[in-house]
């Protein structure tokens, strides 16, 4: 079938068909009219229930939603349930809402602590925020929340973060791998987005490894508008829990930058997907067809194949129009934009168009292909008679380099045993002696530089030589001393040990059978542990401090076995007190309490565990003495200060001297007033 094509393409995007529907009559989030303020420190709000309001953050639905004004100070701000409720609670800050969506999420959480809540969230100063808590499931009881203000500033948008670095992102696009944060890349990857109608932005980042966050800023370095660390969505294994980050933003025309990178700089990889929502117009296609040389008729099968260039053979979308009735030639067909899936018109697409008869063999593909530009465009015939011609136009940009030519002839070969590649000598035909003629290793160096007394030095920073290797440091401290570091700064100066992948860092000490070694755990406790004796020292992320058992989140220092020393001296200065009155508690509460003996059970710290002790009920103690019980965070009585029963113990003996002096009164009055009655009795 030779076929002669007479087209006109008319396009419409953005403004110039359809308008992005905006919901005038949404209903606004509940929420008072005042604005709370944020902290300098911390601050407690309640959530009641009963408000009845179902909203929508990205993730879980937030039941029974409460929502609280704030603006922004310029700081970083905590938002917590952990620990303040045993209810199943879900937090989100958002920029805007009309129900029962939220707008330009900022950060949501639903499981931090168990099923507890946690996030952070930078308040940028004067933006307004809406503070958003509630329930995941149906609520049974009121619970509060702290929001705490943190000691570092909110970031302001990285001020080197161009346009001209970022990567194009196209409007449907997925970007696997490319979720990259790590040392060497700390911001991650940066994106820059063409918008160039009104339309809803979906990002959704999921992490194999790490925790995502993903940022939208206004313009190329603009400040950041829309931002989400724990916003959930459809991630799958093998993308890690809790490693799921998404917002929806809308944006107006314009370019924006995107910032795929992780909470607090933490090396994370993953995937990226991006959806811009498409307007509800279609794409008309008007052409004339030619069958042997005259217009065809009947029914024909038109495809159109999207491409990203004139050459490109990535196809970016398709589209199939069945049974299309052809006319002396001519025929029309419609093209919804939500129907070429894959294909965006954020800039200029090329495509070209088959054809077959509906009940005919497979498509003939005319040539060449179409351009589709951002605004309408129509052409005329592509086999229409020449025109006259124009004008001599600009001359366009100078092409690409063309590809490099053939490589000469090899030279005559040397008679060194290296080669040379650029600045570089290379040698490949074996291992290389440097000092010895016993090649025993890839490179091996042996003896001393007799001026230096060194064996290697790397840009006079590594140093080594038989039995010392020095970073920064050239010479041994004493014979004894196998690495060294040295610095030449005036501040800190040390090593790190970093496990980009999750692993627990350590550094470890062996002597013939003796091991020890000393490590950070993946729930920020460094700990010391020795093969003999087990871990025998651990300090936690808070500061609480264990030894020989695992710090505990009551007490500062918890110890598991006897504690020795010549003197403790507890702070008891007038100075620190206020309010001193006289103890009115004494012997009567101090014979309330039931001085016990037992045997300690399977409960108790391990070393101490069936042994006989004696002492008293921290549970009983609670109701006569409270201020010497101490509790755990959940409230339940774990230890005695027998300290204080000294205290009342001193008031008691007090009170026995009183009641002491009182009876040898009284008893000396009786005494008297026998000699008296003996007296009188002799005298009759």
């Amino acid at each position: 079938m030779k076929t002669n094509l007479l087209l006109r393409v008319v396009t419409c995007f953005g403004v110039l068909c359809a308008m992005m529907a905006r919901g005038s009559d949404a209903q606004l989030c509940p929420g008072p009219s005042t604005v709370t303020a944020l902290p300098t420190s911390s601050s407690t709000l309640s959530v009641p229930t009963g408000s009845g309001v179902l909203l929508t953050a990205g993730g879980p639905q937030i039941r029974d939603a409460r929502v609280f004004r704030v603006v922004g100070t310029g700081h970083r701000y905590r938002l917590t349930t952990c620990g303040l409720t045993t209810q199943d609670t879900i937090i989100a800050v958002t920029r805007s809402c009309a129900a029962p969506f939220l707008g330009s999420v900022v950060a949501n959480n639903d499981d931090f602590c168990s099923g507890q809540s946690q996030l952070e969230f930078d308040a940028q100063a004067g933006v307004e925020y809406l503070i958003v808590a509630g329930w995941f499931s149906t609520p049974t009881a009121s619970y509060t929340m702290t929001l705490s203000r943190l000691s570092v500033a909110a970031p302001l948008a990285d001020g080197n973060a161009t346009c001209s670095g970022a990567t194009q992102l196209l409007a449907n696009d997925t970007r696997a791998n490319e979720l990259v944060v790590s040392a060497a890349q700390p911001q991650g990857n940066w994106y820059s987005l063409n918008v160039q109608n009104s339309t809803t932005l979906t990002l959704q980042a999921c992490a194999i490894v790490g925790d995502p966050l993903i940022e939208v800023l206004s313009g190329c370095g603009g400040a950041i508008i829309a931002s989400n660390d724990d916003g959930g969505g459809s991630c799958t294994p093998p993308y890690s829990a809790g490693g799921a980050s998404r917002l929806v933003v809308t944006l107006e025309a314009g370019t924006y930058l995107i910032r795929a990178g992780s909470y607090q700089g933490t090396p994370t990889t993953g995937l990226l997907t991006t959806t811009v929502a498409l307007p509800p117009g279609v794409l008309t296609y008007q052409g004339r067809l030619d069958d042997e040389g005259a217009p065809a008729n009947g029914l024909f099968d038109v495809r159109f194949n999207f491409y990203t260039s004139s050459i490109s053979t990535l196809l970016r979308g398709t589209y199939t129009a069945p049974s299309v009735p052809v006319v002396d030639g001519l025929f029309t067909v419609e093209i919804p934009y939500l129907s070429i899936s894959g294909v965006t018109f954020d800039t200029d697409r090329f495509f070209d168009v088959a054809v077959r008869r509906t009940d005919g063999p497979g498509f003939v593909t005319l040539a060449p292909r179409q351009q589709v530009g951002v605004a309408p465009l129509a052409r005329v015939a592509l086999n229409a008679p020449a025109g006259p011609q124009g004008p001599q136009g600009v001359p366009g940009a100078a092409g690409p380099a063309g590809a490099a030519g053939a490589a000469g002839p090899a030279g005559p070969a040397g008679a060194s045993p290296f080669t040379l590649s650029g600045a570089n000598a290379v040698y490949t035909a074996g291992n290389v002696a440097i000092g010895t003629s016993t090649a025993n290793a890839r490179l091996r160096v042996a003896g001393i530089d007799p001026g230096t007394g060194h064996s290697l030095n790397v840009s006079d920073t590594l140093y080594t030589f038989p039995g010392f290797v020095g970073v920064g440091r050239a010479t041994q401290v004493t014979g004894a001393e196998r690495f060294g570091i040295g610095s030449a700064t005036a501040g800190y100066a040390g090593m790190y040990i970093t496990t980009p992948l999750g692993g627990f860092p350590f550094y470890g000490y062996t002597s013939g059978p003796n091991t020890a070694w000393t490590y950070l755990d993946d729930a920020d406790n460094w700990r010391l542990h020795n093969v003999g004796a087990g871990e025998i020292f651990a300090i936690a992320g808070n500061g609480n401090t264990g030894i020989k058992v695992s710090p505990s989140t009551t007490f500062a220092l918890d110890v598991g076995g006897s504690v020795r020393c010549t003197t403790l001296t507890q702070t008891s200065s007038a100075r620190y007190k206020d309010e001193v009155r006289n103890l009115s508690r004494g012997l009567e509460e101090l014979m309330k309490i039931r001085p016990v003996e037992f045997l300690w059970n399977d409960l108790a710290p391990e070393d101490v565990r069936t042994k006989h002790d004696l002492g008293v009920l921290a549970e009983e103690l609670a109701t006569v003495l409270p201020e010497a019980v101490a509790r755990d965070a959940k409230g339940v009585a774990v230890g005695v200060d027998y300290s204080r029963l000294t205290v009342l113990s001193v008031r008691a003996i007090q009170e026995l001297r009183e009641i002491n002096e009182a009876q040898r009164r009284q008893l000396a009055q009786l005494e008297a007033r026998l000699r008296a009655l003996e007296a009188d009795r002799d005298r009759r």
